[in-house]
C-alpha cells in the first residue's frame, strides 16, 4: 500500500512539473506574440504616417491564456508527443471481392474466390441444398 501512495506522490509532482513547464512555454510564446504583434502596429502606424494605406487587416493581439488542449511527454522530455488518427485501416476478409483493395493479385483473389466457392458450397452441401 505504501508503494502505490509513493507512486501517486510521484505521479501527482511529475503532472505539477509538467503544468508548470507548459505554462512556462506559453508565457514565452506569448512574449513572441506580443513582440511580433508591436512590431505589426508599429509598422502600421509608420504607413500610416507616410500616407499610405496598411495592407490587410489589423493585427489582432495575442491571448496570454495557455492552450488548454497543451500536452508535455512525462516519460522523455526530448520526445514529442504523435497525433493520434482517428482512421483504421481493415481489411474485409469474410466477403472477398474483386475490387477488394486488401488482396492485390489476381492470383490471390483467385485463390480466395476459389475458397469462399468450395466453403459455401461444401455449406450448401451440409444443409442438404444442392450440390
Amino acid at each position: 500500500m505504501a508503494d502505490e501512495i509513493k507512486a501517486l506522490f510521484v505521479q501527482v509532482l511529475q503532472i505539477a512539473q509538467a503544468k508548470a513547464q507548459i505554462e512556462a512555454a506559453a508565457a514565452q510564446a506569448y512574449e513572441q506574440a506580443q513582440a511580433q504583434f508591436e512590431a505589426k502596429q508599429a509598422e502600421r502606424e509608420r504607413r500610416k504616417n507616410e500616407g499610405r494605406r496598411p495592407p490587410g487587416p489589423s493585427p489582432t493581439p495575442p491571448s496570454p491564456a495557455v492552450d488548454p488542449n497543451a500536452q508535455v511527454n512525462l516519460t522523455d522530455a526530448d520526445s514529442r508527443i504523435m497525433k493520434i488518427s482517428h482512421f483504421i485501416t481493415a481489411c474485409r476478409l469474410a466477403v472477398p471481392r474483386s475490387d477488394d483493395p486488401c488482396i492485390h493479385t489476381d492470383r490471390g483473389s483467385r485463390q480466395v474466390r476459389q475458397a469462399a466457392r468450395s466453403q459455401r458450397d461444401s455449406g450448401a452441401r451440409a444443409a442438404g441444398g444442392p450440390g
